[in-house]
């Protein structure tokens, strides 16, 4: 079974208060996209969303404003790679998972990262590169090096 990841589409990092600035419009837009073929196609959708360690346990993080929020099903996650999480990991073995597409926010960061680390956790990972923000492109060629020497796939 295949798992689209969506992973740190959150409001404090996309909405009009964010401190960083991504083409939001654009990039809600592709994967919206995206989670309407996943929908089609019966696919897990799964939302990932950071919530740093220091911030209170009260705060929630909220999906940007415009991405469809296709299931229920989500997860925390307090370090780059999602799969860091043992409930997410679980969840997709309980499930079958043997693919992954990662999506969302950062790709020379958080998304790569777990790209690597479904790759560690035996998963073929498939990157979405017009479904990935990525603000500093030319430190995201390193991460492009890794994904690529992982076998990670770039669609």
């Amino acid at each position: 079974m295949k798992a689209l990841l969506v992973i740190d589409m959150q409001e404090n990092y996309l909405g009009k208060k964010a401190k960083s600035h991504y083409d939001a419009e654009g990039l809600i837009q592709n994967i919206n996209r995206r989670i309407a073929e996943c929908q089609e196609n019966k696919e897990l959708i799964i939302y990932i969303v950071n919530r740093f360690f220091y911030q209170r346990k009260a705060f929630r993080p909220q999906l940007a404003e415009g991405l469809t929020a296709a299931s229920e099903l989500l997860f925390e996650k307090q370090h780059a790679d999602c799969f860091s999480n043992p409930d997410l990991v679980r969840f997709l073995e309980e499930n079958s998972v043997d693919e992954v597409e990662v999506v969302g926010i950062d790709g020379q960061f958080c998304v790569g990262m777990s790209a690597l680390g479904a790759v560690k956790h035996g998963l073929t990972a498939f990157y979405n590169s017009d479904c990935v923000g990525i603000k500093n492109k030319a430190g995201f060629q390193k991460m492009k090096d890794r994904l690529e020497k992982a076998k990670v796939v770039f669609i």
